[in-house]
């Protein structure tokens, strides 16, 4: 199971709503939505997968971006502690634990 970071905003009056439920279809139903235009999903789907099925739902001013993330990727932050379990678990590590 791949855990991918998306990236995803809609400049506009109006939240996209179509994007957001396929993000959350593409990953399985595991997922974490810890801030706004953050996702961190699981999928056995590929990025150009994910990125085929969320694209047609963008609107003309909407922002994508999907990073495959493995346990060599560093990373830090603050966050709440349910969060980094999850992502932890996900990526067999301990970063801020």
């Amino acid at each position: 199971m791949n855990v991918y970071l998306i990236v995803f905003n809609s400049f506009g009056i109006n939240v996209n709503y179509g994007v957001i439920d396929e993000i959350k279809t593409v990953s399985d139903g595991d997922w974490q939505h810890p801030v706004n235009d953050v996702w961190f999903i699981t999928s056995e789907m590929t990025t150009s997968e994910i990125y085929s099925k969320l694209r047609p739902k963008m609107l003309v001013n909407d922002n994508l971006m999907i990073f495959l993330l493995n346990s060599s990727n560093e990373y830090m932050g603050y966050t709440f502690k349910e969060m980094w379990r999850w992502l932890n678990k996900r990526l067999k590590t301990n970063n801020n634990d």
